[in-house]
């Protein structure tokens, strides 16, 4: 029997839940182990006024990271290029990693 474990709590033989038919009892009961297993503090808002919504360039308005020298690991794709966008819209230096430059400059090559 499979065995899956966290240091504050042990579960065992989830293959219930994933091999049989889907039903909402099994789903929410499967999730309640996932937040156990994966988030044991509570998640709750910060009150930051930002939500899932919100743009990369509504959190950085007003701020000046001029002088300021970020890393943004994985900033030639997706949501990257925006995150160096908006660091670089604020003043940064921003130094992107990659493991193909080519991709990276391709990718970069238009950014202000």
């Amino acid at each position: 029997m499979a065995s899956l474990s966290a240091p504050h709590l042990p579960v065992t033989d989830l293959t219930g839940f994933l091999a049989g038919p889907p039903n909402a009892v099994a789903g929410n009961a499967f999730n309640l182990i996932l937040e156990a297993l994966y988030m044991p503090t509570p998640q709750v808002p910060i009150g930051s006024g930002f939500g899932a919504a919100s743009t990369a360039a509504e959190v950085i308005a007003g701020r000046d990271l001029t002088g300021k020298t970020i890393v943004v690991t994985g900033g030639y794709s997706g949501i990257g290029v925006e995150t160096v966008r908006a660091f670089r819209s604020a003043g940064a230096k921003v130094v992107v990693p990659a493991r193909d430059s080519a991709k990276a400059q391709a990718n970069l090559a238009d950014m202000p």
